[in-house]
């Protein structure tokens, strides 16, 4: 049977413990706290012992029916962590899986976890087997538009509140690593217990996050200080932040200004579309500052060209070098002239 994660609890709490359980997916910090919560209910329920097996190309499934076959009377009941990859498991062990869950002992519990799974996986016998014999959660990124609930909510649970725009800056900051965020979130319960945290907090709190140096690149981009883009940029890469995460946050704010650019040709007011794209007040300064430059829509559409072009190398599929060029399109987006690459 296949759940989503946050129906976990709540099977938990009112449900009898599957014979096996799938966590599959590409988010660590909820695949962790879903491993956490099987483990624990298990522990409750007696299952006071537990092996972990890490899945390699060398591994050797047979040792995995000899765990389960090693029987004694006063045996504790036992959790068989099983860590697969990527790619699932060999023929061995899907074989191995498939003649396990014909007849899962009482006395173990199966709990399996890898990476986000094809649809070819899907397909296969030894998962079809957990489908009807156990639990699959598959565990998907909280979209951008849920992460402002999904941040609400944590604060919440450590007794915090918070205004809009600090939520949303926590958001921005920590898009895509829920890691990063649930830390964040934490360090706040220590420095500011039981209160209402403003942006402000947010800023003074959050200057140690090892990414706040790309947000703080992309303001100055924005702002169009070219000098402190060229310098900026550099001690990023020296840093070794990963140029597609600086190229992914760069042509989203280049996507919005190709938007309000357009919308102001078209006589349109530019509060809709920060509304229409859940655009926060303290972001849109800097927005309006660059497209003060330049409202021109062909403009914006030949950065946005060049990020493109950005993402093709980045993805092996044109030559080029990728800080070089991310250097161009934040100095074109700052005012400068951009050099024709594409």
């Amino acid at each position: 049977m296949k759940i989503k994660a946050e129906q976990l609890h709540q099977h938990l709490q009112h449900k009898a413990l599957s014979a096996c359980y799938l966590i599959a997916g590409e988010e660590p910090l909820q695949k962790q706290e879903c491993m956490d919560a099987i483990r624990q209910s298990a522990t409750a329920q007696g299952f006071t012992q537990r092996s972990v097996f890490v899945v390699d190309k060398q591994f050797d499934w047979s040792l995995l029916l000899e765990e389960t076959a090693n029987l004694s009377l006063f045996a504790d009941r036992r959790i068989l962590e099983l860590r697969l990859g990527d790619k699932g498991p060999s023929k061995e062990g899907a074989k191995t899986l498939v003649q396990y869950l014909q007849n899962p002992s009482p006395e173990h519990l199966l709990l399996l976890s890898s990476g986000k799974l094809s649809l070819a996986n899907q397909k296969t016998k030894w998962y079809q087997a957990i489908d009807k014999n156990g639990l699959i959660l598959s565990v998907y990124p909280i979209e951008a538009r849920r992460l402002p609930q999904w941040i609400t909510q944590r604060l919440q649970k450590q007794g915090l509140k918070a205004s809009a725009d600090a939520i949303n800056l926590i958001a921005q900051r920590c898009e895509g690593h829920l890691l990063a965020a649930n830390q964040e979130i934490e360090k706040l319960a220590l420095l500011y217990p039981q209160q209402t945290i403003d942006a402000q907090q947010i800023l003074e709190a959050v200057t140690d996050h090892a990414r706040f140096g790309v947000f703080e690149w992309l303001d100055t981009v924005l702002s169009g200080n070219q000098r402190r883009v060229a310098r900026q940029l550099a001690k990023l890469q020296q840093e070794g932040i990963e140029a597609i995460f600086i190229s992914s946050l760069l042509e989203q704010k280049i996507q919005i200004l190709c938007q309000l650019a357009l919308a102001r040709q078209q006589g349109r007011s530019l509060d809709s579309v920060f509304s229409q794209l859940r655009v926060w007040k303290m972001q849109q300064a800097p927005l309006k500052k660059a497209l003060s430059r330049s409202a021109q829509v062909n403009y914006w559409y030949q950065c946005l060209q060049h990020s493109l072009y950005i993402d093709r190398i980045i993805k092996g599929i044109e030559p080029g070098n990728t800080w070089d060029e991310l250097m161009q399109l934040g100095l074109k987006v700052a005012g400068g002239r951009l050099m024709d690459t594409i």
